[in-house]
């Protein structure tokens, strides 16, 4: 009876390890199939990332590029506004030069009026004072 008892616990153990087995080879199976899915899924990533880095690197030459332009456009703006006040600024220069030459000579005539007046009077006033005495 030992030895029955014996063997039957030996063919126990020899079916417990032989389930044991096949149960961690299924788990193993399972986790390396997960871990193959894990491995596409981050491989996908990668592909997809660098799809992206590409996109953001070509979409930052693009827009350095299209802001170079603008900001060309910008300075030849700016430039013909800085012409246009320097073309201004010659102008009022100009336009005021004359405007002091008119108004000096308006005003040379003017004294000039206003001398020839005062020596009219002045004669009429000489006149009537020796007409008094």
């Amino acid at each position: 009876m030992d030895q029955t008892l014996i063997d039957l616990a030996e063919r126990v153990a020899e079916r417990v390890a032989a389930e044991t087995r096949r149960h961690f080879d299924e788990v193993a199976g399972e986790l390396r199939r997960d871990f193959d899915g894990l491995r596409q899924e981050f491989v996908g990533l990668r592909q997809e990332f660098e799809g992206l880095r590409q996109h953001v690197d070509e979409t930052s030459t693009d827009l350095r590029h299209y802001f170079g332009i603008v900001a060309e456009g910008l300075r030849d703006d700016i430039r013909l506004v800085a012409e246009g006040v320097g073309a201004l600024s010659e102008s009022v220069d100009r336009r005021f030069a004359e405007f002091r030459l008119e108004v000096k000579q308006e005003f040379g005539e003017v004294r000039s009026m206003i001398r020839l007046s005062y020596s009219e009077l002045d004669r009429r006033l000489t006149t009537l004072e020796k007409a008094a005495r």
